[in-house]
């Protein structure tokens, strides 16, 4: 049988190989695959961003749909010319996930779908909807089963709501297709209430990581993003009505450029490594204390320490956090570095005191924030980018309200992210949530 195979990280390196027929054993089945699905997912392991100690040669993808060819002994539930799907996460048979039903994941510890045959578990298969192709079969284990969980499972998705999806990824289209039913399914749009529907496009985010913000990976998948959301306009005005519907289109983050592109155009930038500063951190703090390993990570700019450690070896932790705080500030990378439970009476400068103590969640954080130089991305970001800085090209994020009672206009002032809910709650003349924390964009406001 032939099967795509990585014998390298990198997409230059799969190559198509020859192989044996496997034989099914005890419990499993053999299964001629008909068709794969491409995701992200598959994109970041055939380049070693995931899993880089994988053992190669490796099949990869985890999608894919089939029919049986031949089944193992003790298996009854399928039969040779049965269609089935690849399940994901082989052994999630029911119930809740839990660490041990993940352990092994088509495409990952077991070999994918990118192959002319297969054999697995025969509980890890799940029969084809008798209306799909075998191609449309193949993208429901993984895209379209996480946004059917998303919307259905977990937001019980009803009349009255709204879905936001991100990107063009295959979850993302599935949520797209999910909720355009969902405007007959459930009328939305069509009765006396406001329905409310959110939809997140995240293959932007994937793709940004993986090719930084100038590359020709992400114009073609802003390009596509702007056709499907033609589509789904086109859609709305047919089912709700032209201005009978309010958009409103933002993000979470920006990102930077990657580090060979602010290189090559002479601005700052360059791969700092985390585990060397815990490494180097963790040593200084030995000196002083004489007690090891005081520092477990450095993730999201937060420094994360072993407070167990600390108390249970009668350690004064604000003495450690002072010297942690001392030792970091002289690193030639890091431009500030401040005791989060301190940061109201330290010389931070706004507006990057506000934007500490609003990113800080006891249970969550670390008690040390970092403010890296503009432009240093963590050191496994080597062909792409990332995010989670100050700087406006973090910052700087669309905020587009559209539709319904909207004003044409543009904003050159400072808004948030935040102010889309009262915003929102001002157009619909109700109460703002619980939690809001923003200010309503009154330049949007209809006069009275």
């Amino acid at each position: 049988m032939k099967a795509v195979q990585i014998k390298q990280f990198g997409v230059e390196h799969l190559a198509i190989a020859d192989l044996p027929v496997p034989k099914p054993a005890k419990g499993e089945v053999l299964v001629r695959m008909k068709a794969a699905a491409l995701q992200y997912l598959d994109l970041i392991v055939i380049n070693g961003a995931v899993m880089p100690d994988l053992k190669l040669p490796h099949i990869p993808v985890s999608e894919g749909a089939g029919i049986v060819e031949e089944t193992g002994e003790g298996v009854s539930k399928w039969k040779p010319g049965d269609r089935v799907m690849i399940h994901f996460v082989q052994e999630w048979i029911a119930g809740d996930s839990h660490p041990s039903t993940n352990a092994i994941r088509t495409g990952l510890q077991a070999q994918g779908t990118l192959t002319e045959y297969i054999c697995i578990s025969a509980e890890a298969l799940v029969r084809s909807p008798i209306n799909l192709t075998d191609e449309e079969a193949s993208t429901l284990p993984v895209s379209g089963l996480t946004a059917w969980t998303n919307l259905v499972t977990l937001a019980g998705i009803r009349a009255g709501q709204t879905v936001l999806t991100q990107g063009t990824g295959g979850v993302s289209l599935a949520a797209l297709q999910f909720a355009k039913a969902a405007l007959d399914g459930y009328n939305l749009g069509r009765g006396e209430a406001t329905d409310f529907l959110t939809i997140n496009f995240a293959c932007t985010d994937g793709v940004g990581h993986m090719y930084g913000p100038n590359s020709i990976e992400i114009e073609d998948t802003y390009l596509r993003l702007d056709k499907d959301l033609a589509n789904l306009f086109q859609t709305l005005d047919q089912k709700v009505g032209k201005g009978q519907w309010l958009l409103f289109l933002t993000a979470d983050h920006g990102a930077a450029n990657t580090v060979g592109f602010m290189q090559e155009h002479k601005l700052p930038g360059e791969l700092t490594s985390p585990s060397r500063l815990v490494d180097s951190l963790n040593r200084r703090l030995n000196e002083l204390f004489q007690v090891s390993g005081l520092v477990r990570s450095i993730s999201n700019n937060m420094v994360n320490f072993d407070v167990n450690r600390i108390y249970s070896s009668a350690l004064d932790f604000d003495a450690i956090k002072k010297a942690a705080v001392d030792f970091l500030q002289r690193q030639p990378e890091i431009v500030i570095a401040v005791d989060i439970s301190k940061v109201g009476e330290s010389p931070v400068p706004e507006p990057l005191k506000t934007m500490i103590g609003n990113s800080y969640y006891f249970k969550r954080s670390g008690s040390v924030l970092i403010v890296a130089k503009s432009g240093q991305l963590e050191g496994f970001y080597r062909t792409g980018t990332s995010h989670s800085k100050w700087n406006p090209y973090d910052t700087h994020i669309p905020f587009i309200l559209y539709g319904w009672n909207i004003k044409p206009g543009h904003l050159n002032r400072t808004v948030n992210m935040s102010d889309i809910a009262p915003t929102i709650a001002a157009l619909l003349h109700i109460q703002m949530g619980s939690g809001s924390v923003g200010q309503v964009v009154t330049e949007v406001i209809p006069a009275k």
